[in-house]
């Protein structure tokens, strides 16, 4: 199955970040200290902002944002509206 972004939506992923100890327990990570960034994992037919691609690294207002699980990874959608920038190297 796949999942496609629709209209003026984009859908992304997002790397989670794990604190772990030398020892190798993993503890879980509050959610003000998680990646701001997302992975653009599609683009809806309608969303007009120039240069945004599959891919590229994006910030976003992460209020508006909702999520879905696709065969067990979390896809996070948000409106072109709320994407603040797109993160280039």
């Amino acid at each position: 199955m796949t999942v496609k972004a629709a209209k003026t939506r984009v859908l992304f992923t997002r790397k989670e970040v794990e604190k772990q100890t030398a020892s190798g327990i993993v503890f879980a990570t509050p959610q003000n200290e998680q990646n701001p960034l997302g992975t653009v994992y599609s683009i809806g037919s309608e969303v007009k902002i120039d240069g945004l691609a599959v891919g590229d690294q994006i910030s976003v207002n992460w209020q508006s944002v909702g999520m879905m699980m696709h065969e067990g990874e979390k896809i996070y959608i948000v409106d072109q509206a709320n994407v603040n920038a797109i993160v280039k190297d």
